[in-house]
């Protein structure tokens, strides 16, 4: 779809924000995840093995009847 010759393959993006906003202290004490190092390892945890992270996230919650199959998928695609 063209608009006044404006094609999505010619359109630029002229919204970049760079600034970074630091948490008071007494938020990130009380945070779950409290740092971007803790963050980052999560994050890294999730990707190399999704379904040891989340079992591990699921074992956090109440279940009456606990699940048997934590992550069943390919590339961010989720079966049921």
């Amino acid at each position: 779809m063209s608009v006044r010759g404006v094609s999505p393959s010619n359109i630029e993006s002229i919204l970049h924000e760079s600034r970074v906003f630091t948490p008071p202290k007494n938020f990130s004490r009380r945070a779950r995840i409290k740092t971007m190092k803790e963050y980052r390892r999560l994050y890294g945890a999730s990707l190399e093995n999704p379904e040891k992270f989340w079992a591990e996230a699921a074992e956090e919650l109440h279940w009456f009847q606990k699940w048997t199959q934590g992550h069943k998928g390919d590339r961010g695609y989720y079966k049921a």
